[in-house]
């Protein structure tokens, strides 16, 4: 199963985390309200929900400075609130705390945004929505610096007080626990996010697949992987869903995942097309095989190297094609070190009875060397010897073939029917 868990990759980068991070805090918690809801119905639970008419200005300026991105002029009026941090109530230092941390994520300071949020968070002060909000952005700027387990423990927290977490939630709180390899943990959270909505987003399938992949639950990720064939169709997908068919045993789902992203173009890559070619000519379909490697070679998305040529060259060969078969197995036995591919391009000419272009090919493959059957190589450079009329020579040649397990039954035979022949001429 190495390539369906390999083929897809599934590491999530905390750079897009990050990206994640900036746009929920800029977007998620409107800074007015902050200001602007004076009598927020969470006043009857907390007493110090109120803010004075110059800190109201303060805050007020600063954040129009950031909506203009003029992040300097706004983090001095912060600062000066900061510095007298002691003269405030609780709610305007949670609130001074709260911009500083906002004011720090947009510009990418998320060491600085964590102190300052964590900040607010401690003086317990703000409206309970708020306060979650807030809990929240933490989260994912832990997760936007990689400190996994912080990231998972605030959102525990979070997750105590929220009474309708989201998908995006669930997901967050799954990769914390997947970066920490806490796989079994994070897949009930992971799942959550995916059912959360009929359009899960892509890494939310992502990490889900990247969940059971590795617990070897192959099973349990065919749906998770076909939803990202379906919604998110890259060939990436199909493959990894190809190569899950086949672990499964799935064979014929495993060829037709393949072929309809090839006919999507979705599959355009030099080991890719050479996986699909393989699959076709293990499925008895030598001649889609070989068209498909013929065009890919000839438009240069497959290397013309031993490998592809041989798949090519074999294709031919098992359609019957003997003549197509020719050029691409004398091209793969030029460049391979032995002479393994010069016994089967000699093989070939045997079959077209083409004996003195076998003999030449099956010499050549003797010259090369390191041959894995040479009984083999001299059966059948002793059979085009024979229908030379070389007998003596062929002769040689069986008797070397009958000294090899492989090739001694067939020499004993040719070698018995040469003694015939030369006995009633």
């Amino acid at each position: 199963m190495t390539e369906a868990r390999n083929a897809a990759p599934m590491s999530l980068l905390p750079r897009v985390l990050a990206a994640l991070v900036v746009l929920a805090l800029l977007c998620g918690v409107p800074l007015g309200d902050a200001v602007a809801r004076k009598k927020d119905q969470e006043e009857k639970k907390k007493t110090q929900h109120t803010v004075s008419e110059k800190m109201h200005k303060k805050l007020t300026g600063a954040q129009e400075q950031m909506e203009l991105e003029q992040y300097d002029a706004a983090r001095e009026l912060l600062a000066g609130l900061a510095e007298r941090a002691g003269k405030l109530n609780p709610y305007e230092r949670a609130l001074t705390f709260l911009f500083l941390g906002f004011l720090d994520a947009s510009q990418n300071r998320y060491e600085e945004a964590l102190g300052h949020f964590e900040l607010s968070l401690a003086e317990d002060s703000l409206p309970e929505a708020q306060q979650l909000s807030t809990r929240f952005n933490v989260a994912q700027l832990y997760l936007a610096t990689e400190n996994y387990a912080e990231a998972e423990r605030t959102l525990e927290v979070w997750f105590e007080e929220a009474e309708s977490p989201n998908g995006l939630a669930f997901y967050l709180l799954a990769i914390s626990r997947y970066q920490l390899e806490k796989y079994e943990e994070a897949l009930a959270p992971a799942r959550e996010a995916v059912a959360s909505t009929e359009r899960p987003k892509e890494p939310w399938l992502q990490l889900l697949v990247g969940l059971y992949l590795p617990l070897e639950r192959y099973e349990e990720s065919l749906p998770p992987l076909e939803q990202l064939v379906t919604l998110y169709p890259r060939g990436l997908y199909w493959i990894q869903l190809s190569a899950l068919y086949s672990q499964l045993g799935k064979d014929e789902k495993a060829l037709a995942a393949l072929q309809l992203a090839y006919e999507q173009d979705l599959i355009e890559e030099d080991r890719e097309l050479r996986h699909l070619a393989r699959l076709y000519l293990n499925h008895g379909l030598p001649y889609r095989a070989a068209l498909l490697l013929e065009k890919a070679i000839e438009e240069e998305t497959v290397e013309a190297d031993v490998e592809s040529l041989e798949i090519l060259a074999s294709s031919w060969i098992v359609a019957r094609e003997y003549v197509k078969a020719i050029e691409p197995l004398r091209l793969a036995a030029d460049l391979d070190d032995g002479g393994d591919l010069y016994v089967r391009l000699g093989q070939v000419y045997l079959e077209r009875e083409s004996w003195k272009e076998a003999i030449a090919a099956l010499g050549v493959g003797f010259e090369k060397g390191r041959l894995k059957d040479p009984g083999r190589a001299n059966l059948l450079l002793g059979i085009a010897l024979y229908h030379q009329n070389r007998h003596n020579l062929a002769r040689k040649h069986f008797a070397a073939a009958l000294a090899e397990d492989s090739s001694r039954t067939s020499a004993k035979s040719w070698l018995e029917l040469l003694k015939r022949e030369l006995q009633s001429g």
